[in-house]
């Protein structure tokens, strides 16, 4: 029996790395949630959108450094790429596998859900205004995404 991670001397090397960084990332998500949840209830002064945001940038940083670790002596020895990669051939890639108007839905569902937070934003209290913004802010982000990749793929047909 193998524990997840463990490096099986037949299987290829990139892929036991990639999947034992797999494994690290949940652990590190259980500290940004019990954050969520238990400091805007604890913390005086700090909103549910201040922790939130903390919250999440130190988990991409921390998970994009223990897989910067992982992947490091693996990439060490790849030649430099003919070409750079921008974002929006990094869009048009990753939008191929959906259709158009799959991508469209998903940018107006987004869009209608964070202009419907920001409409009911002067009928909120102070605790409700929080968590309006806080919805308003990730479905924003999620439709200007989603938006950027449907541009992407539209302009390069």
């Amino acid at each position: 029996m193998t524990l997840p991670g463990q490096v099986i001397p037949n299987e290829n090397c990139t892929v036991n790395r990639i999947r034992l960084s797999r494994y690290l990332r949940l652990p590190l998500a259980v500290p940004m949630v019990v954050a969520i949840v238990w400091l805007p209830h604890h913390a005086n002064g700090y909103s549910l959108l201040e922790v939130t945001m903390a919250s999440l940038l130190a988990y991409i940083a921390l998970s994009h450094f223990v897989e910067y670790l992982m992947i490091r002596p693996l990439i060490a020895t790849l030649p430099l790429a003919a070409e750079r990669m921008t974002l929006v051939s990094m869009h048009r890639q990753q939008s191929k596998a959906m259709s158009v108007k799959a991508q469209s839905a998903l940018s107006t569902f987004f869009g209608l859900v964070c202009l419907g937070s920001l409409a009911c934003l002067p009928f909120g209290t102070r605790e409700d205004r929080q968590m309006i913004v806080y919805s308003a802010s990730v479905s924003g982000f999620l439709c200007i995404i989603w938006l950027s990749m449907l541009t992407a793929k539209l302009l390069g047909r």
